[in-house]
């Protein structure tokens, strides 16, 4: 029987899976026979992420986790919380041990509001109300954001510690708080590596494929092969 490896994560871990599936996760699927479910959401905040963990611990059995934990200052607002659940469950098979429930921009997401910054246009009443709880939580964040960041990352930490499931827990850029006018860099010692950190900046940036921190096939067989696969490899 197969063992099943759960990945939750933002853009970085989904943003090439309508061309061709060429993300971190499907990469690492061809690398090992467990069955990889991928959940990854596009503008995903850690408030959904764990959201989501808490749904999955409760609602399925799995032998490994990989969490990419996502950027500060982001907001998903459920508009229609049944239909988002039934949609984290329903993963659709890609290859023989490659799941995902966000395929051709289907999925969670068409039940929320992922905000990830300024750079949102409403168009109803409804996104405006959304718009400026987004905007308010921004605000405030400009000033509590270090705290409330800490907060959120040791949350994930105490879930995946008290899951008792092996787990990697990584970020893809450095971690960034906001407080008062100032942005500042980081470290949470909880997390087992940040990938840009590890790979240097000017090499990270070799990978850029846009303005979002996603990066190229080289990048993500790159971090497969020389941060994740290595930690994983123990358990196989």
């Amino acid at each position: 029987m197969n063992k099943k490896l759960l990945v939750i994560g933002c853009s970085f871990s989904c943003f090439m899976q309508q061309n061709g599936n060429l993300t971190w996760p499907f990469i690492l699927s061809k690398k090992i026979d467990w069955h990889i479910y991928n959940s990854a959401i596009h503008g995903n905040s850690l408030q959904n992420q764990i959201y989501q963990l808490d749904y999955y611990l409760r609602n399925d059995i799995y032998d490994f986790i990989i969490f990419q934990a996502t950027t500060s200052g982001r907001d998903c607002f459920i508009l229609e919380e049944n239909k988002y659940l039934d949609n984290l469950s329903n993963f659709e098979k890609q290859t023989d041990n490659y799941f995902t429930n966000f395929f051709r921009w289907q999925g969670p997401i068409n039940y929320m509001y992922n905000m990830a910054g300024y750079n949102f246009s409403p168009k109803n009443s409804t996104e405006e109300k959304m718009f400026k709880l987004h905007l308010d939580n921004l605000v405030y964040n400009m000033y509590h954001l270090e705290p409330l960041f800490l907060a959120l990352l040791h949350e994930i930490y105490r879930k995946l510690e008290e899951s008792n499931i092996p787990y990697i827990y990584y970020c893809h850029i450095p971690f960034h708080a906001c407080v008062g006018l100032n942005t500042q860099v980081f470290d949470f010692p909880y997390t087992n590596f940040c990938f840009e950190q590890k790979v240097g900046k000017e090499k990270f940036d070799s990978w850029r494929v846009d303005s979002g921190d996603h990066i190229s096939d080289e990048g993500n067989y790159t971090l497969v092969n020389e941060y994740i696969y290595p930690l994983l490899e123990k358990y196989l």
